[in-house]
């Protein structure tokens, strides 16, 4: 089976892509390197934004099943913006259902259940606390009718291979860090529980899953602990460390447990790796130094992000610059018997649709309107108009002093205003009978819940009164 690993340069990707080396699938990695300065596993490697879908879709094409891995992980990491964490975690798995119909396995996390007490199974009531737990949630919907299978992992820990980073913000990673170099452990409160997972673990029941035709969701975990219960498993490897707990409540509310029995009966999923066996790995790696500086940000998520930002960059390839609008002239030729025009730099692929608009007077700018997928291309056909492009940076609040790209487009002078993904355009009829011909590369029902408005003065537009006419 040919299978993309998107983010397999990661983590859990680590794990996965050791696995599948040693099949007989047929393996392409494609990630971003949001944590890392190379990739040096012996697989076929595309370097890739998931946001950059002209890059992606080719690897998608040629894929029969996807693992799709990546995403902003943790709540820390997810916090630092929301908005981005929204585009990364949900949206991209959006576009994903829309684009490719073979297999999927897809990794959601336990999280969506919050603070809740019992034993949980996959119906249980869904208390999403955090921007990753909700972003998670939401993007498990767009696979419900797809032929996907969604893990709701347990907290993560272990080493995953001999290549990609250890996590360190991963509680039995962190406490196993702590005893090693600090001789101590804090655990603040201590009664709350967390569902448990070592990482090859999870890496082997995606792996196993890439051929069944079971479908939906399933709780993975190996144990169910509380922190003062793993703060002592903790110990037995390192006898000498002090355990202080700390009677306050800790600012992660998160507190629950999660049943296994779907995934044990239909999946056949028997875990093989106990907490004593990541905690042996990670005292390991620390006792032969193989980790220069713990406390660098590159083993915790939020701290690397928070410092190098590299999840704001969307990977475009060959070094170019992310598309911005652009004017696509077109001309005209006269002879004794009329007039031609022409544009023949317009390609139609990709379009869906198209529609009219006349403002009902010069001077009018119409709210501008934005898309997070949609790109647009717009034509004057009649009389003259100035348009307006911003690339929005937060669409809740988008700031008000974003770059304006501005465009004054006539009938006369035959062009088309290619307006990407991302942006928000305004309109304004610069005559009275201006008419603009908008051409869409989605239809309308795909465009339905992609589409933002802001007042017609939020963004600058200035009004040339010699101008209008």
């Amino acid at each position: 089976m040919k299978v993309l690993v998107v983010g397999g340069a990661g983590y859990l990707g680590g794990a996965v892509t050791d696995i599948l080396i040693n099949s007989e699938h047929d393996l392409r990695v494609y990630d971003a390197l949001l944590y890392e300065e190379e990739y040096r596993k012996g697989v076929k490697f595309i370097y890739g934004d998931i946001r950059n879908h002209e890059k992606l879709l080719p690897h998608l094409k040629w894929a029969e099943a996807v693992i799709w891995l990546a995403a902003l992980v943790g709540d820390g990491a997810c916090a630092l913006n929301p908005e981005i964490s929204t585009k990364i975690n949900t949206d991209e798995v959006e576009w994903l259902s829309k684009n490719f119909d073979g297999r999927i396995i897809f990794m959601s996390t336990c999280s969506v259940y919050g603070a809740q007490d019992g034993e949980l199974d996959e119906n249980a009531p869904l208390n999403p606390l955090s921007v990753y737990a909700k972003t998670k949630l939401e993007a498990e919907k767009f696979l419900v009718d797809k032929n996907a299978i969604i893990f709701r992992l347990g907290t993560l820990f272990g080493v995953s291979d001999e290549y990609s980073r250890v996590r360190l913000d991963l509680v039995v990673n962190t406490m196993t860090m702590r005893a090693f170099y600090d001789k101590e452990l804090k655990v603040f409160g201590g009664k709350q529980y967390r569902p448990l997972l070592h990482v090859k673990d999870a890496a082997k029941t995606a792996c196993d899953n890439l051929t069944t035709t079971k479908r939906g969701i399933f709780n993975l975990r190996k144990i169910n602990i509380n922190m003062i219960e793993l703060a002592e498993k903790v110990e037995k490897h390192f006898p000498d460390i002090k355990i202080e707990k700390v009677e306050m409540k800790f600012e992660d509310a998160r507190n629950y447990r999660v049943k296994v029995d779907k995934a044990t009966k239909e999946l056949k999923f028997a875990p093989k790796y106990e907490i004593e066996d990541g905690i042996k790995e990670l005292k390991a790696v620390f006792a032969e130094g193989r980790i220069r500086d713990f406390l660098s940000p590159r083993f915790t998520n939020e701290m690397y992000l928070s410092k190098f930002s590299t999840h704001k960059l969307e990977k475009i390839p060959n070094g170019q610059e992310p598309e911005e609008p652009r004017l696509i002239e077109g001309g005209a030729a006269k002879d004794l018997r009329g007039k031609v025009s022409f544009i023949n730099g317009f390609d139609f692929e990709g379009v869906k649709r198209f529609y009219m608009v006349e403002n009902s007077c010069a001077g009018l700018v119409r709210a501008w309107h934005g898309h997070k997928h949609e790109a647009k291309y717009l034509m004057v056909l009649r009389g003259e108009a100035l348009i307006g492009a911003v690339a929005i940076d937060n669409w809740d609040e988008p700031s008000k002093e974003a770059k304006v790209h501005r465009f004054q487009l006539s009938a006369q002078k035959p062009s088309v205003l290619y307006i990407p993904e991302g942006y928000a355009n305004g309109l304004m009829s610069l005559t009275s009978d201006a008419q603009i011909m908008i051409f869409s590369n989605k239809t309308v029902e795909e465009s339905k819940n992609d589409d933002f408005r802001f007042d017609p003065r939020y963004f600058d537009l200035p009004i040339y009164e010699d101008a209008i006419k």
